[in-house]
């Protein structure tokens, strides 16, 4: 039941509620593994493109935003402004292009291969992705300009449940995402 590309795509980078269940399971190494092997594979026929183009985006999404909210973690903690600054004008932006890709490749497929109906769905899921990518951005941005403290990163980040062990690279329960994207109640 584990499904890590879910809480990685859908938890909030600044809050970052799975970063505990993230940090040293080289999911980093294994998108961009991936990535490399989608790179390399020679796709003949339309049907080959139209099947791999998901995954392709999802991994580059993915590969991009495992740990980012690590990275902004502890470049705040660090009190690193140099790469604060990185992290909102290059990788944030990075991000937020290629989750932007996702959607409209996802929203392609969908349309092709389904009912309409369900993908409103995906959309309210991918906006509120980007939303969150677009706050982080402004949230650090007055961080720097302003000195502005960003609450979200002073916060501990814990494990779910009764899990301690770091050596363990699981988060079993979560597969709502209603429990992904914030702490707070979702009536979704």
């Amino acid at each position: 039941y584990t499904n890590p590309a879910k809480y990685i795509l859908y938890q909030d980078v600044l809050i970052g509620l799975f970063d505990k269940h993230v940090e040293g399971c080289n999911h980093k190494e294994q998108y961009a593994k991936m990535n490399d092997i989608f790179a390399r594979k020679e796709l003949k026929t339309d049907a080959e493109k139209h099947f791999f183009e998901y995954p392709i985006a999802l991994s580059k999404v993915l590969e991009k935003k495992c740990e980012i909210g690590i990275e902004l973690k502890k470049a705040y903690d660090d009190g690193n402004k140099a790469e604060l600054k990185n992290i909102a004008d290059v990788k944030l932006k990075e991000l937020y292009d290629e989750v932007e890709n996702l959607r409209r490749v996802h929203r392609k497929q969908w349309h092709e291969t389904s009912e309409p109906f369900g993908f409103e769905v995906l959309d309210i899921r991918y906006g509120g992705v980007l939303a969150r990518i677009d706050t982080a951005i402004y949230r650090i941005n007055e961080h720097l300009e302003k000195g502005i403290s960003l609450r979200e990163l002073e916060e501990e980040r814990l494990f779910f449940g009764s899990r301690k062990n770091p050596d363990v690279c699981d988060a079993t329960f979560a597969y709502f995402y209603s429990k992904i994207a914030s702490a707070g109640i979702l009536c979704v």
